[in-house]
């Protein structure tokens, strides 16, 4: 997709410093839903590969690999899903040099496929096989497939370690049994961009410029995106990665990385559309569970969000403070406040939240501002500005929760008061509660209660350990329940829900309500991306509460010891982002 070349402010050097550079268009080849799940701890679902695969298609990715039949029926689903989907994209396979890998391609109906056989000798002696003996394997997989119409890569796995000689026997063996394109392949990201270059090179003067070649490189030194684009340059014609570099150890290159760097930077035209980086990058971590640092090139949260103050002061001059528009790659900019503001980011913030202060209060305001951050350790929310322009002294949390509450109109979340000692205890001495929560036997008292919510809650919310409120009735303020935020993963935007209700407010949907309310908020104020619920899988009333409150259920954990029942299993429960931009309404401040 052609670049707005009025959105790249990156100058004239690179120009002066690269031409000529190729100027045909890189196909992208995008192995998320095969290599990208061997990320540790990832499971992606056949309908949520679908999903992602009708996203990879419509940011104009190029082929998508569908994935491994054979590992699981999962696998064989996914790609039996993928190739139905109709989509614009070419949809390949993945096989070993083993033909009843082939042959379940082949009973799939996929006409295009990646066949793997290491070729290093370290590889080969790991296995216990000769160099020709897997010559032998790799001439029966290829020319198997493509007698079965197959077009076949073939993907020399660990090319980078492997003797150069037996590298390029490998390579023409495959070629000569029918494989249409070759892939060299970093496994285990040791290659330098220059010796990504020598390999490609080795390689097209082997195949021919018939031949396209394509370079599938790891990141384990850090030098994914540079080997990926020396690659090109040295003449391939394919990438081959993942959308946020997932994938085992240091993960593989970042296709949008891959593609922006080559577009913006060496003028290499591709066809993915940038603007659409931010939300596939999104829809991908949400999926799999793996949230990726703030600073992230390309799809950081935070790349053009500016808390220095020193750059708020440019802030209304982008070209000044970045190397390329925020709308290119599908961000938006965006002015925060904590302890590195400066008058500046006070004045944008002000007029952003439509705030009347007086220019001579920006000084008083920023000291606010950098004490209550500071105190915090983290950031100053909107909400917590307007309750400083507004007179009120705050003490920095880390969980800045809005003094007036959520509402909904039936129930009210809010914060914990000495009035309520007597109810939690109550609650803390019900015995359903307790069995249903696998509290321990209570030990407190009114004063231990009292001491919690005026001292021991408010100081967990200043660090960000825990976040318990009541659970009220709208209309009375009732004390009806309790729900905390708690098992913070600050770095990785997750947080765990729990909620109780007393005997007469059961049975109302008063928990559900109060769950929705406080997710829903935990993620858009507090920028979580996921929230989770564990509820004993005989709890149907729970189970119940925690489906009110759009959580999806991921599956079972085994046998976790309870304090009231000994071991039970729990199902597991999710709220992520992405959910959210899918159900409306969002919850809202008491009070507007």
């Amino acid at each position: 997709m052609s670049i707005e070349r009025d959105k790249i402010w990156t100058g004239t050097i690179n120009k002066q410093a690269l031409e000529p550079q190729p100027r045909h268009t890189i196909g992208l080849y995008d192995t998320t839903l095969r290599d990208g799940e061997q990320s540790v701890g990832v499971v992606l679902m056949p309908d949520e590969k679908l999903e992602i695969a009708r996203a990879l298609d419509a940011a104009g990715i190029d082929r998508i690999e569908a994935g491994f039949p054979r590992v699981s029926e999962d696998d064989w689903r996914a790609v039996e899903l993928i190739a139905a989907a109709g989509l614009r994209a070419e949809v390949w396979g993945f096989s070993r040099a083993v033909r009843a890998d082939v042959e379940a391609l082949v009973e799939l109906g996929i006409t295009a496929s990646v066949i793997e056989s290491p070729i290093s000798d370290g590889k080969l002696s790991a296995l216990g096989v000769s160099r020709d003996t897997m010559l032998d394997r790799i001439r029966s997989a290829v020319s198997f497939a493509a007698e079965n119409g197959i077009d076949v890569a073939f993907f020399g796995v660990d090319s980078s370690r492997a003797d150069l000689e037996f590298f390029r026997r490998a390579y023409a063996a495959a070629v000569e049994a029918g494989a249409t394109e070759v892939v060299v392949v970093d496994t285990i990201g040791i290659a330098t961009p220059e010796a990504a270059a020598l390999l490609v090179g080795e390689a097209v003067d082997l195949v021919g410029h018939d031949v396209p070649v394509h370079w599938h490189g790891h990141d384990d030194f850090g030098l994914a995106t540079a080997a990926a684009v020396a690659a090109v340059q040295a003449g391939a014609t394919w990438v081959q990665g993942t959308v946020n570099g997932m994938g085992e150890r240091a993960g593989n290159a970042d296709l949008i990385e891959v593609a922006l760097a080559l577009e913006a930077l060496y003028g290499i035209p591709t066809r993915l559309d940038l603007s659409k980086a931010h939300e596939l990058s999104r829809l991908v971590q949400e999926r799999a569970g793996t949230p990726l640092a703030p600073w992230k090139a390309v799809t950081g949260e935070n790349l053009f969000v500016r808390e220095s103050g020193a750059v708020a002061a440019q802030f209304e001059d982008p070209p000044a403070v970045e190397p390329y528009a925020a709308a290119l790659v599908g961000q938006e900019r965006g002015i925060v406040l904590g302890k590195k503001s400066g008058v500046d980011s006070i004045r944008i913030k002000a007029a952003e939240l439509g705030l009347a202060v007086p220019e001579d209060r920006y000084p008083g305001l920023l000291a606010e501002v950098k004490r209550v951050g500071t105190e915090k350790r983290g950031l100053v929310t909107d909400d917590e500005l307007r309750r400083i322009a507004a007179g009120e002294t705050l003490h920095g949390e880390k969980v800045p929760f809005p003094a007036a509450g959520l509402g909904d109109g039936v129930v009210r979340v809010r914060r914990l008061t000495a009035d309520d000692a007597d109810h939690v205890l109550r609650g803390l001495n019900d015995p359903q509660i307790l069995r249903d929560a696998g509290f321990p036997p209570s030990e407190h008292t009114a004063e231990t209660v009292r001491e919690k919510i005026e001292r021991t809650r408010p100081a967990q919310m200043r660090t960000g350990e825990a976040a318990e409120f009541a659970i009220a009735d709208a209309a009375t303020d009732a004390f009806l329940g309790s729900i905390i935020l708690h098992g913070f993963r600050w770095a990785a935007s997750q947080a765990e829900i729990g909620y109780w209700v007393l005997p007469e407010a059961r049975g109302q949907g008063v928990a559900g309500r109060a769950v929705t309310l406080l997710a829903h908020w935990a993620i858009e104020e507090l920028g979580f991306n996921r929230i989770e619920a564990y509820v004993p899988v005989d709890n149907t009333a729970s189970l119940r509460t925690i489906q009110r409150g759009g959580f999806t259920e991921e599956g079972t954990v085994r046998s976790v010891l309870d304090q009231q029942r000994g071991h039970v299993d729990l199902a597991q429960y999710s709220l992520v982002r992405g959910d959210l931009d899918r159900r409306r309404p969002r919850s809202k401040r008491v009070g507007g």
